[in-house]
């Protein structure tokens, strides 16, 4: 039987361990190992869900060999795809359980025994954690419950973090685009200045716009600005900015480069834009102006 005051200490080390935006395999791996040690696991796996067929491995503790980070198929009947199929601690024989089949990876471990539980948010399963049992221990009720209960702690936990970090972005990026926004164009910017450094701003707006969204609604107009901003972001060293003004307004900040390097760039952006865009029953092309400036 566990003691209620180990739980109290995984709880507490888990909240003490989380961050705003947190990273996400870090607190993967932080909990799972503070579960493997309340419940005196030999060994413990996280798995996190890719699609409805796959899961891969983001958290592992004490496993014989090295486990790969890549994804792993989940197989039906296997013990993962059962445990994210049913609610609740799972107590598994991995050698006389007949509800499913073992995964390689638990079965040539040599394990004989899983107690494993889904991680859930918000209705949605992000994937699973498994200790693992060398020789067989008889697990109670309470053991059980409290391993659901850990579980559902780190889905809410996850997803808490997930939710933050998007709020978090969502502060400085434009909703449409995900390029910067106003407010964090200009703290580059200022930023820029107060520290010297080198660069040019380029003020680009797009020519036809207008007839786009006049000629097939804003919609279409809609997608033609993530279009010309994902060319813009693909197109730029990961160092430089892009930032929606407004509109179809755009602006770019060029680091360590003087205008006449700043207007070849410009150029060949410009060339970027102009490619034809595919639009559902048919294509539209437009063009750009831009005026550059140093700092």
């Amino acid at each position: 039987m566990v003691d209620i005051r180990e739980v109290a200490v995984l709880v507490q080390a888990t909240i003490d361990s989380f961050e705003p935006v947190a990273d996400s395999e870090r607190m993967w791996q932080q909990f799972t190992t503070s579960l493997a040690h309340l419940m005196r696991a030999d060994a413990a796996i996280g798995l996190r869900s890719s699609s409805h067929d796959r899961v891969h491995v983001v958290a592992s503790y004490c496993w014989p060999t090295p486990l790969s980070l890549d994804s792993i198929p989940v197989a039906p009947d296997s013990q993962a795809d059962f445990v994210l199929r049913h609610e609740g601690a799972h107590d598994i024989d991995v050698q006389n359980e007949t509800r499913f089949a073992p995964s390689r990876m638990v079965s040539e471990a040599g394990f004989r025994q899983s107690c494993t539980a889904r991680v859930m948010d918000q209705g949605r399963v992000l994937g699973l954690i498994g200790l693992q049992y060398r020789a067989l221990r008889p697990l109670s009720d309470a053991d059980l419950a409290l391993v659901d209960a850990s579980s559902r702690l780190l889905g809410l936990l996850l997803g808490h973090a997930a939710r933050l970090s998007l709020h978090a972005r969502m502060v400085d990026h434009d909703a449409l685009t995900d390029l910067a926004n106003r407010r964090r164009i200009f703290d580059v910017l200022d930023e820029g200045l107060a520290n010297d450094r080198q660069g040019c701003v380029v003020l680009l707006d797009l020519d036809g716009f207008k007839a786009v969204n006049d000629s097939y609604g804003h919609g279409v107009g809609d997608f033609v600005l993530q279009i010309v901003s994902q060319r813009l972001s693909a197109a730029v060293r990961p160092l430089d900015l892009v930032g929606r003004l407004s509109g179809d307004e755009f602006v770019l900040v060029i680091w360590d480069s003087d205008v006449s390097e700043a207007m070849a760039i410009v150029e060949r952006l410009i060339g970027h834009i102009e490619r034809v865009i595919s639009i559902p029953h048919g294509t539209v092309q437009i063009s750009a102006s831009a005026g550059v400036t140093a700092l």
